[in-house]
């Protein structure tokens, strides 16, 4: 995905067999996988969130799929650093555009329940409990994003649908349609000039496992809740850099992209933003305020680096 426009609009590796004398394990049954194409539309992500915003897909995009039926907690593994996973599946964008359509392979007894994710940074591992999935992730490489004018760079916004044939239904197995939900929300900021080097968000308030942060090196969402969390609190984010995808920053509005609860209301204490220029002076203002935010929706902060003060 080459970026969230805002306009009035991963077989798992061969392991070593250590064979007994004294007796051998059989082999489990392959799983037999069939070609499928699933659509993804512009209509149903636009009722997702970001505030009637839509979302632009590009050939190549990936997403995860998988069952939820009969996962055992913690069995579903993505593999890190080109190894492959287990109990999860790619679909490929097809082509770029608001209403493309991700194809690949799936299990052919994949029909009923499941899960899809996208842009969940360092993902490698989704717990099923309680007739959900959490998916957990290694969200370190948000302490960077690359800012785009009027949007946001590939991967930074974590989109998840879940179907468990009850309560959720995001997943059409039959007419091969996915309505995905956003796990993240956006906070604009402002460019004036043309001398702005990087664009810092962080919050000087104490962590908890479900407040003051604005990410983590280790955490969950519940895809059939909404809710988010830290695993542990030693591993929040608490500052982001945005930096141009040139020395400096074009003059125009950008955005933060930070995890939120869908569904409900997450909050953050104490956000400060800084902008250092070019010559590595620093301007900052402090937030009195505590940002109460739900994914899929946009706070502007109604700051440019004119309205802050040197640090």
């Amino acid at each position: 995905m080459k970026k969230i426009v805002i306009i009035t609009m991963a077989l798992a590796a061969a392991a070593a067999l250590f064979l007994s004398c004294e007796k051998q394990e059989s082999a489990p049954a392959p799983v037999k996988l069939v070609p499928v194409s699933f659509e993804v539309s512009s209509s149903d992500l636009t009722r997702a969130g970001l505030d009637g915003l839509s979302v632009s897909w590009s050939a190549g995009d990936v997403i995860y799929v998988g069952p939820m039926a009969s996962i055992a907690n913690g069995s579903v593994v993505i593999g890190t650093n080109g190894t492959p996973g287990v109990n999860v599946y790619e679909l490929t964008a097809d082509a770029s555009g608001t209403s493309v359509s991700f194809s690949g392979y799936l299990p052919e007894d994949l029909t009923t329940t499941g899960y899809a994710l996208y842009g969940t940074p360092g993902l490698y591992q989704i717990y099923f409990k309680t007739d959900r999935i959490s998916p957990r992730w290694d969200n370190t490489s948000s302490c960077t994003q690359t800012g785009v004018k009027d949007g946001v760079s590939s991967g930074v916004l974590m989109m998840y649908a879940f179907t468990n044939g009850s309560t959720n239904s995001d997943i059409d197995f039959s007419t091969r349609h996915i309505h995905f939900h956003l796990g993240s929300a956006l906070l604009k900021v402002g460019v004036v000039g043309s001398d702005i080097k990087k664009i810092t968000l962080s919050t000087s308030a104490a962590a908890t496992t479900s407040a003051n942060f604005l990410g983590g090196t280790c955490m969950n969402y519940n895809t059939k809740t909404g809710g988010y969390s830290l695993v542990t609190t030693s591993g929040a984010i608490q500052s982001i850099d945005l930096v141009p995808s040139g020395s400096t920053f074009v003059p125009g509005n950008y955005y933060f992209a930070i995890p939120a609860p869908n569904g409900s209301t997450g909050s953050i204490a104490s956000l400060k933003i800084s902008y250092t220029k070019t010559d590595d002076s620093v301007l900052s203002v402090t937030s009195e305020n505590t940002l109460m935010h739900t994914a899929g929706h946009i706070y502007d902060s109604h700051v440019n680096e004119t309205l802050c003060s040197p640090e």
